[in-house]
């Protein structure tokens, strides 16, 4: 299975012939899917060829591209949708297939020109203006209760959500500005002793700090990984590098955690100047956090 993942991380898409049905697999007709890359759930199932090529993801986060054969299609995943088609030139198709033979895809940072490497070393340049719309105008209270949909445990339901939101960027980013703030590092006042109990006098003192540790989850990362610089007892770095382990291990985000970590993705499909401030603040934060990761990854992708 080719897959790609977004600029920003927060998708995956590949092609598949099989769903997820309670546990286990079940074989369905050709399809790409797209899943979101913290959870594993499927955002979008667009039925489509068993057999594609390269796939790119377009910088608005709507959208995305995919080779089969001798065409390029454009899928509108909010819409569950094909929009749009190019057909590669003749020349280009000389594998005595029929196929194109993309190597590479990319969208320029705007989105308006997509580029096809091919395996000659040919580069093609394809006009990539999405289909002209007029979004509807926010609703009074919409933005709000976009938010709170954000949260869906249907991850389906929590795109539809992102990629509106990302329609009505005048209302959405004032929104969101006062709803995300920088992940923060536990001070130092509470994180210290714990660290010095960790080489307490007693196994339940150690094992409380140790816990606590644990519970401050990423806010106690740059102090874990401060004190394992430092001169420590072999009980005490023991604890600490297993500590450092722990918190630095990926897991499956959850709760407000994925909403905020959704409404950085919305932030970076907008891309406005606006955006950009809510952003360049949401980066400035812990530098273990997810938060501030995913608010790096959306700045990074538009430049």
């Amino acid at each position: 299975m080719d897959a790609a993942f977004a600029p920003d991380g927060l998708l995956v898409a590949g092609g598949s012939s099989w769903r997820s049905d309670n546990n286990s697999l079940a074989r369905e007709g050709p399809a790409i899917h797209v899943w979101e890359a913290a959870t594993g759930k499927v955002v979008a199932r667009l039925p489509g060829p068993g057999l594609t090529g390269e796939k790119v993801f377009h910088p608005a986060g709507r959208h995305l591209a995919y080779n089969q054969m001798r065409r390029i299609h454009l899928l509108d995943l909010r819409g569950q949708k094909e929009v749009k088609t190019w057909e590669m030139p003749a020349e280009m198709c000389l594998d005595g297939f029929g196929h194109a033979r993309v190597s590479s895809f990319a969208f320029s940072p705007d989105g308006k020109t997509l580029a096809t490497g091919h395996f000659d070393g040919t580069i093609l340049l394809w006009d990539a203006g999405l289909p002209a719309e007029k979004p509807a105008p926010a609703r009074p209270g919409e933005p709000e209760s976009l938010w709170k949909q954000l949260g869906d445990e249907d991850v389906r339901k929590a795109y539809q959500a992102a990629w509106r939101l990302a329609e009505v960027p005048a209302e959405a980013v004032p929104m969101l500005r006062g709803r995300l703030k920088p992940a923060r590092v536990a001070p130092g006042e509470v994180t210290g002793p714990l660290i010095a109990d960790l080489d307490g006098d007693t196994q339940a003192k150690r094992d409380g700090a140790t816990r606590r540790l644990r519970e401050l989850g990423h806010g106690a990362l740059p102090a874990v990984a401060e004190a394992l610089k430092a001169p420590a007892s072999a009980e005490q770095k023991r604890r600490l590098t297993q500590l450092l382990a722990a918190l630095e291990r990926p897991g499956v985000a959850g709760g407000e955690r994925l909403r905020e970590l959704r409404a950085v993705g919305v932030l970076g499909w907008v891309g406005t100047p606006e955006a950009r401030k809510v952003l360049d603040a949401l980066a400035g934060g812990n530098p273990f956090d997810p938060l501030t990761r995913q608010a790096k990854a959306s700045l990074a992708r538009r430049r």
